[in-house]
């Protein structure tokens, strides 16, 4: 991966951490006031904490997506293009060596 995609990566991430901590604060302060039980206030932290486990998914599929077009865009051949190659000249060495 890139350098600038990893950061990019990093950079949401980093997002998401501040905003997960946020959530959990004003919870904490909702429980506290007595607007929201402590039970209701952990299913939504579960459910926040699994909305964006795959929202995190769905930024990787998708920036793994970009970065195959790319790739594929600047027709550079890529580890299984090699592996390819390497098993066709294997085998013909095979074939020369009988």
């Amino acid at each position: 991966m890139s350098t600038f995609t990893e950061r990019l990566l990093l950079m949401g991430m980093g997002g998401f951490a501040v905003a997960q901590d946020t959530v959990r604060d004003l919870m904490d302060d909702l429980v506290r006031r007595g607007e929201m039980s402590r039970e209701d206030a952990q299913g939504m932290a579960r459910e926040l904490e699994e909305r964006g486990r795959r929202e995190r998914e769905e930024l990787g599929n998708m920036i793994r997506a970009q970065i195959t077009g790319m790739i594929e865009r600047a027709d550079i051949a890529t580890k299984s293009d090699i592996r390819r190659l390497e098993e066709r000249l294997d085998n013909l060495e095979n074939r020369l060596s009988m």
